[in-house]
């Protein structure tokens, strides 16, 4: 109701509220009488739902003998605006598998949708916004590949009137490269035997 308020010349009364015969004009009705002399007044009700909610305001024109009637505005607010969002930028870590996510993001691997704090979106670095109200955020992954492992992570928010926005965030996961430490050098002392000394002394007068 109170959105409704904004939105209208006249706001929302379940009292009988006066408005005159040039504003009900403005509105687009029309009220004549013989003598020309009559007050109008308008009477909302809802029905209490939500997306839509169905507002009946029906006006009366009363004249000066007291002679009245009644014609009825039917008035459905709705909101079919979805809401926007901003998800984290994309992000590059080092791991062996999905369990180093919740140490790099605040969030563990999930393949199905699960609802985050909405006080936790400025930590995890999303924005959403909605002209009504927002009723849920939600994220579900998606990996695939080895090196690097790939993961999609899809943040959902839907606002009261069950509008929705996504948009994704990609992660890579490469692994950690090995590490290796030769042995130290060394210098060996020796002299060649005798028999080597004559196979290459052999070797070379074959190749002469």
């Amino acid at each position: 109701i109170s959105e409704f308020n904004t939105q209208v010349t006249f706001p929302y009364s379940e009292t009988a509220s006066s408005i005159t015969v040039a504003e009900f004009e403005a509105l687009g009705g029309t009220a004549t009488d013989n003598c020309n002399v009559f007050t109008i007044t308008y009477q909302d009700i809802s029905d209490g739902l939500d997306c839509p909610e169905t507002i009946t305001r029906t006006y009366t024109v009363t004249d000066n003998c007291g002679n009245s009637e009644t014609c009825a505005q039917t008035i459905t607010l709705n909101d079919n605006t979805p809401p926007s969002i901003a998800c984290p930028n994309n992000l590059t870590i080092i791991g062996c598998d999905l369990s180093g996510l919740l140490d790099s993001t605040g969030l563990n691997f999930s393949s199905t949708p699960t609802t985050l704090n909405l006080a936790d979106t400025t930590i995890l670095g999303i924005s959403v916004s909605d002209n009504c109200g927002i009723y849920e955020i939600t994220y579900q992954d998606d990996s695939t590949g080895i090196c690097p492992i790939v993961v999609t992570r899809t943040f959902t928010v839907t606002d009261s009137c069950r509008n929705t926005a996504s948009c994704p965030q990609i992660i890579n996961i490469y692994f950690s490269p090995p590490t290796i430490t030769c042995p130290t050098d060394t210098i060996t002392d020796t002299c060649l035997t005798q028999a080597q000394v004559d196979q290459i002394y052999a070797d070379w007068i074959a190749a002469v």
